[in-house]
């Protein structure tokens, strides 16, 4: 992990949500590596990031399966421009409302199935999605759960550049 992060902190700022395995061993411990690095936590926050007088807000909820997500505290209401949801589950869709007014988010925890057989499996597979009229990237992630091992989900990981829609 941290040959990981000495990597991406390389390249550009790195941002993290939590999520639930994050949780299952020494969370303190996880979130000291990741400041050590430089890395952003964003546990219910939002990182404002600025360009030629255009703001990018990156709003980040903590873990959704524990309770711990907070969309008006991490400030989903707050500011004037684009805005990007960050978390681990997908489910928290169903907790946006429209004067969040997020129309993108990025997430995962389904692993994509992990395991597929004949296109089926027991989670829904990434890509890009359209749910609630907002656009979901769910990412099929580069980990595993439970059985160290991937069929017909291939570990994945994204490298993404957004383009203002001039319109």
């Amino acid at each position: 992990m941290e040959e990981n992060l000495k990597k991406l902190s390389s390249i550009a700022p790195v941002y993290f949500v939590w999520g639930n395995n994050d949780y299952e061993k020494d969370p303190q411990r996880l979130e000291e590596t990741l400041r050590e690095h430089g890395v952003t936590v964003l546990a219910n926050d939002t990182a404002v990031l600025q360009k030629n007088g255009e703001s990018l807000f990156l709003i980040g909820v903590d873990e959704l399966n524990h309770g711990r997500d907070d969309l008006e505290k991490a400030g989903a209401y707050s500011g004037d421009g684009f805005k990007v949801l960050l978390a681990h589950d997908p489910a928290i869709i169903h907790k946006l409302k429209k004067s969040h007014n997020i129309t993108l988010v990025f997430s995962g925890h389904t692993h994509g199935g992990q395991i597929r057989l004949f296109g089926k499996g027991i989670r829904e597979k990434g890509g890009v999605k359209q749910r609630n009229r907002v656009t979901l990237l769910l990412s099929n992630g580069y980990g595993t759960t439970t059985i160290p091992m991937r069929l017909g989900a291939p570990a994945e990981t994204h490298l993404l550049t957004l383009v203002k829609d001039d319109e």
